[in-house]
């Protein structure tokens, strides 16, 4: 949640009054006691509807023009640019009035190609028959589908679709092998054969007389053309034109009456978003995950009282982690792996402080950071060289960590807005190589956050010259190498680059009896899918196997979930 549902069957021609089968997609949709939904449409075999969480609006009536209807699930960041100042709305009845009048106008390619935001929606027109989705330039706003038996459906979480009387579970085995194998769900796959993931910048036209579908893209990064230098080119334009570029992105985030903050760890990127918040600090709520002695703490507690934020960090639980955990696996459709469910004991505190949470997702890496590939490699959804592309795994296992934060707070994401992420796109690869432009563009641009503030992931400044910044991330990285193989041998080291350590979890005798439970049971699913013999969590418990146990308990989680009511998880209250 929050979300948007709804099928076709042209011989389900039922009204509001008896039709139950969208109520119960929404219901699935639902992690948080408590929810708003647009009223059900239904007519001529069409069925659908929108939910948001209680902290968030939604319209009282369904927005219709013409014969044409909108569902729209997400924001809009530059409405008033797309609507030549006419409106400043993010969401609701005038993002819908300017996405059906550019359908009506045959400029929605045009329209969604300026769009800033993360959305996802769906059209009809009754008129002519037709449904349309739609999805934002990078993908981020999930919408899956699937075509079958004359019928089509289409929701912001697949598992929606167990709503329909005659939905089939048909286990992808590909997707099966993939997972395993790289741990994140690839391409448009997903769990399920016929169950698509709406590709990025899509319009989708499923024909309604034929049964047909057919799929466009309206903007790609091809469209981009890289920047020319000479071999005395001055950066420090191009660090400043970044820097107005990035604050910029981050001010269309932060308008409004809305209580924003951050989360704040001890890296790069989320430290920028805050250096340039535009409000003044006793109005930012920073939030860090982690104990209180590790890294991320300590860094993110300097950079926030530079900007005088309010600053509280969150340590993470073991108690109870494998229930929290089966309830990520089921907000996320089994798409984010368990050893990645943390923090969820605190998303009801955390809500208290924010309404709005800036994430930095997409930074250092796609500036030009630790990993740099060719540029079909890290942008689109491809596996090249064996490995996914850096943009796969942003939208196919970062984003979805952020599925059930949505029921609590809005989850905005600055370095992903248009003329930042064109202009970074437009550096070659050898100017960003190493993240020597970005750590330039971040002194130039924010030197009180970045001079002496160590980055966690070095465990030293990025202003040290290059061979005592190479020196020193050497050092940190073999020093917590050696910590972690010492704690593995029982000695009581601790190491503070990491914020929780995951062995912990195994060595839980509540948790660890449960996923035992799991995987030695008789009627586990994984073994048919998952070559080898039965898996033993003792493995994990020893230190051994720990990720691979992870992957097997997530797919076996998710797989019992489908087919088992029982097992889906009770909703999150307060």
């Amino acid at each position: 949640m929050p979300g948007i549902f709804g099928y076709f069957d042209p011989n389900d021609l039922s009204s509001d009054r008896d039709n139950r089968v969208v109520e119960k997609m929404r219901d699935m949709l639902v992690y948080r006691k408590g929810c708003k939904s647009e009223p059900f449409f239904h007519k001529d075999g069409v069925h659908a509807g929108y939910c948001a969480p209680d902290y968030d609006a939604v319209d009282e009536c369904t927005v219709e023009e013409s014969g044409i209807i909108c569902w729209f699930d997400g924001e809009f960041y530059n409405t008033r640019e797309q609507c030549g100042g006419k409106s400043s709305a993010k969401t609701g009845q005038a993002v819908k009035e300017l996405i059906i009048h550019a359908y009506k106008t045959d400029t929605l390619k045009d329209f969604l190609r300026g769009t800033d935001g993360y959305f996802s929606a769906v059209i009809y027109d009754s008129g002519q028959r037709l449904l349309k989705l739609l999805i934002d330039r990078f993908g981020f706003r999930h919408l899956f589908y699937t075509n079958y038996k004359k019928k089509f459906l289409w929701a912001s979480e697949y598992k929606a679709f167990l709503a329909a009387p005659d939905f089939k579970i048909d286990v992808n085995r590909q997707s099966v092998d993939e997972f395993m194998k790289f741990g994140i769900l690839c391409e448009d796959r997903t769990w399920l054969n016929g169950v698509q993931l709406l590709d990025p910048a899509a319009i989708l036209t499923y024909d309604m007389k034929t049964g047909s579908v057919q799929a466009e893209r309206y903007w790609s990064p091809d469209e981009i053309s890289p920047f020319t230098f000479s071999g005395n080119t001055d950066f420090r334009e191009y660090y400043e034109e970044w820097g107005r570029l990035f604050k910029l992105s981050v001010a269309k985030m932060t308008t409004g009456d809305e209580r924003i903050g951050l989360t704040l760890s001890g890296g790069l990127d989320s430290r920028a978003i805050l250096a340039a918040m535009p409000l003044s600090g006793d109005k930012i709520n920073a939030v860090t995950l982690g104990g209180d002695k590790c890294d991320d703490v300590r860094f993110a507690a300097m950079a926030a009282k530079i900007k005088g934020a309010n600053h509280q960090n969150f340590p993470l639980k073991v108690d109870g982690w494998f229930e929290r955990a089966c309830l990520g696996v089921w907000a996320t459709d089994g798409a984010l792996n368990v050893s990645s469910q943390l923090g969820i004991e605190h998303l009801s505190a955390i809500s208290n402080m924010l309404g709005v949470s800036l994430n930095g997702i997409g930074g250092g890496r796609m500036q030009g950071g630790r990993v740099v590939g060719t540029s079909e490699h890290y942008e689109f959804d491809s596996i090249k060289n064996g490995t996914p592309g850096l943009q796969m795994i942003r939208r196919r296992m970062l984003r979805p960590g952020f599925r059930l934060d949505e029921s609590f707070f809005k989850i905005r994401m600055p370095f992903f807005g248009n003329e930042l992420y064109n202009f970074v796109t437009a550096l070659r690869q050898n100017i960003k190589k190493r993240g020597s432009f970005y750590n330039g563009a971040l002194l130039h641009n924010f030197a009180e956050y970045y001079k002496k503030i160590p980055w966690q992931q070095a465990g030293v400044s990025i202003s040290l010259p290059p061979l005592l910044f190479q020196a020193g991330t050497i050092y940190k990285t073999a020093l917590s190498r050696l910590k972690r193989k010492m704690r593995g041998m029982g000695l009581p080291i601790y190491d503070s680059k990491l914020y929780f350590n995951l062995s912990e979890i195994f060595s839980s005798d509540v948790n660890h009896k449960l996923m035992e439970t799991i995987l030695s049971d008789k009627k586990s699913l994984y073994p048919q899918y998952i070559s080898g013999e039965r898996f033993a969590a003792s493995q994990a418990r020893k230190g051994v196997n720990i990720e691979k146990t992870c992957r097997i308990l997530t797919f076996e989680i998710f797989m019992r979930q489908l087919n088992d009511p029982m097992f889906r998880p009770n909703q999150l209250s307060d």
